[in-house]
């Protein structure tokens, strides 16, 4: 029966390759956020904030919390992140809040694709690296994309992008409207939170790609067309740091410590491998015996892992991997017509010994 089936995927037509590839996206993205729609908050800085949001709303002072907490930290910022932090609290319904949390998120991978399609000129890319990033992307009890700080950080991250894309339809389509609208996008993000000022040499790297190399080329002119960008920064941080002098910072977190290069690569490293699937099974395990319920704890091993899979996991495996083969062109799925025999006649000796 496997055989037959496999047999037939084979001989599916282009525009019926398509639609099962969008169709295998849809419901990788459902498998992934479905589960986390009744999540609550994860952080103390979300429920502290929801109850700021609650207060501000009954007593109608707003700016005063943002005033408050821009002076204690010294971050002038917090007069458009605070305002921006309060989106998902201001209707008191569960289904706007991970509406608002989980749109965020999706919208930023959107954008991804976008921006890898758009620089890469291959559609294929961008759909691998949107599978990759819906299968790979982690949760945990700590802080991170799925179930903290929600629409906050996701909304600077979207307008960074969104900023890369229009400066690059710039050099398109000469429209100064576009250039007015990357430069706004990005400065934006960088009121929502500091950490985006650190990623405007993407800007320059788009300008770079954007130039005529075939004439006389010269790094001079990536800088001259890079000045509404340094035009842009330099506002940024002179009203940063003067703000910062009449309100220096009483928050540790808000204070810039010393450099030092073997700090910033082991944080680098740390978030880069943390990002990889399994790492929080067998990294975080002694929390896992923790919180077990079974007598012997938790075994650190894939066949226990594999033993106890959820579902929804094994259903994520499957289509990712019907994905792949659905992106490969005919000619290249004949090169692996056999291994998927192979494994068709696998399925139905399964199919017998069950």
């Amino acid at each position: 029966m496997h055989f037959i089936i496999l047999k037939g995927l084979i001989c599916i037509n282009n525009q019926q390759r398509e639609k099962i590839v969008i169709l295998i996206i849809a419901l990788l993205f459902i498998l992934t956020f479905l589960p986390l729609m009744h999540t609550g908050f994860t952080t103390n800085d979300d429920s502290r904030t929801a109850l700021w949001v609650h207060i501000a709303q009954l007593q109608g002072n707003y700016i005063d919390f943002a005033t408050n907490m821009a002076q204690t930290q010294g971050r002038i910022i917090f007069y458009i992140s605070w305002f921006v932090s309060m989106i998902p609290y201001i209707v008191h319904k569960t289904w706007f809040y991970q509406l608002i949390a989980k749109g965020s998120i999706v919208l930023n991978i959107l954008l991804f694709y976008c921006l890898i399609v758009r620089f890469s000129f291959s559609k294929k890319l961008g759909l691998l690296c949107l599978v990759l990033f819906l299968v790979c992307i982690q949760n945990s009890w700590e802080h991170n994309l799925l179930v903290s700080y929600p629409f906050l950080f996701s909304s600077g991250l979207s307008l960074f992008l969104i900023s890369l894309l229009t400066l690059d339809k710039y050099y398109h389509s000469k429209n100064k409207y576009l250039i007015l609208l990357s430069m706004g996008s990005f400065l934006i993000s960088m009121a929502i939170y500091e950490y985006f000022i650190l990623n405007l040499f993407l800007l320059f790297i788009v300008i770079f790609i954007n130039q005529d190399k075939t004439t006389n080329f010269k790094i001079i002119n990536v800088i001259k067309e890079g000045l509404p960008i340094i035009g842009t920064t330099a506002i940024y941080l002179t009203v940063y740091i003067i703000y910062r002098n009449y309100f220096p910072s009483a928050y540790e977190g808000a204070i810039v410590s010393k450099f030092s290069l073997s700090l910033i690569l082991k944080t680098i490293y740390q978030y880069s491998i943390s990002s990889f699937p399994l790492y929080i099974y067998f990294h975080y395990g002694f929390l896992f015996d923790i919180y077990s319920d079974l007598a012997s704890g938790h075994s650190y091993n894939l066949i226990y892992l594999l033993k106890n899979a959820n579902s929804a996991w094994i259903a994520k495996a499957i289509l990712a991997s019907s994905f792949i083969y659905f992106l490969l062109e005919h000619k290249e799925k004949n090169n692996i017509q056999k291994g998927y025999n192979i494994i068709s006649y696998c399925f139905n000796i399964c199919d017998h010994i069950s």
